[in-house]
């Protein structure tokens, strides 16, 4: 089936190109010849739920982008989306499910399982803090997803966003745009109140590839730059970082002391 996305619907998607160093190394890794990992982060949405096939989900469409792209490298994938889960899960999942991993870059999707609390708000800003710290330096892009009624928390999520420089990519303000023009319906990009439909996992990956082609078309201007590992403990957060050492405990890593 063909999709459309127009140049606008792109234009409406860019809240802040940020730094954009980390995701340039990525792609010169890659173009050297050497193997990258690409990794998405989030709820249900990114676990591809409501989508026809696995193939069809944002993050396999992404990271398919970068397989046909990069040919003649391995690019591996991790799809670390679990539903129904928001930033506080996400930073104790993160080490195991995603750094474990080594990866290149990550993408995050918690704008819409997250909500406006303090809490959610430390979580966040932990999870960035902690992929920031990594030993070596990771792209991060920032995406916000959209709820029914165009309602999410990307505006938290945009305020440590701006504060660490990241890239931040807003499904929900194209879609919003392009219902309040009267170009789309809330049924024509998502199958219930909050997971999109195929075309709706199209359009969120089309506004990601398009971020990260304009960095390919352009790679030349970093052909002298290079991502440096960002000293995040001198720095002040903004809510904090409470959960910036979390892990998931179970009874396989439980050790109990008699």
């Amino acid at each position: 089936m063909e999709y459309l996305i127009t140049e606008e619907m792109i234009k409406n998607s860019l809240v802040s190109s940020g730094d954009i160093s980390r995701i340039a190394e990525v792609i010169k890794k890659a173009k050297s010849g050497q193997d990258i990992t690409v990794a998405f982060l989030g709820g249900s949405i990114t676990q591809g739920c409501n989508a026809t096939k696995q193939e069809d989900c944002y993050a396999s469409r992404t990271y398919l982008w970068f397989k046909n792209t990069f040919s003649d490298v391995n690019v591996r994938y991790i799809n670390a989306g679990v539903g129904a889960t928001g930033s506080i899960i996400g930073v104790h999942r993160v080490e195991k499910q995603v750094l474990s991993h080594n990866p290149d870059i990550v993408f995050i999707d918690f704008a819409v399982n997250d909500k406006n609390t303090i809490y959610d708000k430390v979580a966040y800003e932990s999870l960035i803090r902690r992929i920031l710290s990594a030993e070596k330096p990771i792209a991060i892009i920032e995406i916000f997803m959209s709820n029914f009624d165009c309602s999410n928390v990307q505006e938290q999520q945009i305020e440590i966003g701006n504060k660490y420089n990241i890239p931040m990519i807003s499904f929900r303000n194209t879609v919003k745009a392009e219902i309040e023009k009267g170009n789309l319906k809330w049924e024509d990009v998502a199958t219930d109140e909050v997971h999109p439909n195929d075309y709706g996992h199209f359009i969120i990956s089309e506004i990601l590839i398009d971020f990260i082609k304009n960095i390919l078309n352009n790679i030349n201007k970093f052909e002298d730059t290079e991502a440096l590992t960002r000293e995040i403990e001198s720095e002040n957060s903004i809510f904090g970082e409470d959960y910036i050492n979390g892990i998931i405990r179970n009874n396989r890593n439980l050790e109990v002391k008699k």
